[in-house]
This record gives structure tokens, C-alpha cells and sequence, in this order.
């Protein structure tokens, strides 16, 4: 049986990354950022969003990549994980891609280390590029190197 999935992706430097449609709520400009204080560096502050404060995620920082300045392009993607709402930094965002199941395949290897949560639900191509799967749930909630800690959501 084919299973159709909707991912939304985006660019993170050379890269071309998604996440499933279903933790997407919105896209969103990149506005006036706050830091906050004794936070982990890929946390970049908080966003004022129609007068909630919402916590914003360097997304480059998190997956271990240099820090880039920030750009026309530069969006915050905001998901919803563990019923805790969070802006995504992405450099520009591309398209929304339904891919079967059998036009994805699991990573090639198991680079992370003990404790670090997988990236990657898996590898896709999609017109000549490769396609890196984001699990974006698990990165965001591992207990070692995730910004969601158990207690946050409330």
C-alpha cells in the first residue's frame, strides 16, 4: 500500500531539509529577536507573535552547522511539538512535497553518538538533490541536546 506524506521543505546552507507538514502551523518573517539569558546557544531568544512570546531556534546551530547572518530569505517555520509552539530559523523555505513511502529510505548510517537522538527520519531525492528527512520531535526533545525539556509544555 502507497502512503502519501506532505513534508515542508527548506535550506540550510548547501542542504535541502523537511519536516513533516503535520508539525507545521505556520511561516512567519523574521522579526525582532530578544535574547534570553543562560540558554543554549542555538536558542536565539523569543519573537513577539501577535502578542505571544514565542521561543525561536537557530535550526543551523542545533544540527551542529556554522552560524550564518541572516538574510531576505531567512523565515522561522513554527511547529508544534509536545503541544509547545517553537519558530524554526531556516534560511529560505522551498516547497511542500508529498513523497511515498517508497521514495524514501532510512539514513545510510548511524552517525550520532550514545544519547544523541537520530537526526534523520530518513533520505529522499527529489528533482537531482538529496533530500534529508528532520525529526524534528526528537531533536527538539532530546534530553541531552534538545531545547524542550520535560516540564515545559505545561
Amino acid at each position: 500500500m502507497r502512503v502519501n506524506k506532505e513534508y515542508l521543505s527548506f535550506e540550510l546552507g548547501e542542504s535541502c531539509y523537511a519536516v513533516p507538514i503535520t508539525l507545521v502551523k505556520e511561516i512567519v518573517g523574521l522579526g525582532i529577536i530578544t535574547p534570553l539569558p543562560m540558554t543554549p546557544a542555538s536558542v536565539r531568544g523569543v519573537v513577539n507573535l501577535r502578542g505571544s512570546m514565542l521561543p525561536v531556534v537557530d535550526l543551523r546551530i542545533l544540527l551542529g552547522m556554522s552560524m550564518r547572518p541572516y538574510h531576505k530569505y531567512t523565515v522561522v517555520v513554527i511547529v508544534e511539538i509536545a503541544k509547545l509552539a517553537i519558530g524554526l530559523i531556516v534560511d529560505a523555505v522551498m516547497d511542500v512535497l508529498t513523497l511515498t513511502d517508497e521514495q524514501t529510505e532510512p539514513p545510510p548510517i548511524n552517525h550520532q553518538t550514545p544519547g544523541q537522538a537520530a537526526a534523520l527520519l530518513g533520505l529522499a531525492e527529489v528533482n537531482g538533490r538529496v533530500l534529508l528527512l528532520l525529526d524534528a520531535v526528537r531533536i527538539l526533545t532530546d534530553p541531552v541536546y534538545g531545547v524542550i525539556r520535560e516540564g515545559t509544555t505545561g
